[in-house]
């Protein structure tokens, strides 16, 4: 990462070294592995994210902006350290939306146990939950990443939202 992009990236300097080391797991010819958040129809308003930790595992998210062929700069990170498997939730939310749109990618990541510094790190598959017209008018996407725990992929579940 140049310094330019890490600059422009706006997250504290450990967030950034984790990123970069999991962002180079990324195949972006392979998108069971990450989720792109491209809109139809474009949000008039900006659009939110939720984050729901679900797992004993130690798992993380990453936002990256990204094109088709390149990942630039990690936007957004979020980790659960929770031994017991709290949930833990965090909202994320654009005002720019022509100029991100179509240009962030959802990445997760976990290890195979509790935190442990000396294990690796792997990419956990994403899957579709759900894609809905909320009675408020809101487009509502709900996805899940997968540690192997169970194939429900709920270990990280993330909601998006916009109008």
């Amino acid at each position: 990462m140049t310094e330019k992009e890490l600059e422009l990236s706006n997250l504290p300097y450990e967030d950034v070294q984790f990123a970069d080391e999991v962002g180079k797991l990324i195949n972006l010819n392979n998108p069971q592995f990450y989720f792109r958040i491209n809109l139809d129809p474009v949000p008039t308003q900006g659009f939110q994210l939720s984050f729901d930790f679900n797992t004993n595992f130690e798992n993380g998210v990453v936002i990256y902006y990204a094109d088709n062929e390149k990942i630039y700069i990690p936007k957004y990170v979020q980790k659960n350290y929770t031994k017991d498997g709290t949930k833990v939730t965090h909202g994320m939310g654009f005002g720019m939306t022509s100029e991100w749109n179509s240009k962030l990618i959802v990445a997760g990541f976990h290890k195979t146990t509790e935190p442990n510094p000396n294990l690796p790190w792997y990419l956990s598959p994403v899957k579709v939950i759900k894609q809905e017209i909320a009675p408020s008018g809101h487009h509502v996407i709900t996805f899940g990443f997968e540690d192997g725990t169970g194939w429900d992929f709920n270990a990280i579940r993330v909601t998006l939202w916009w109008e």
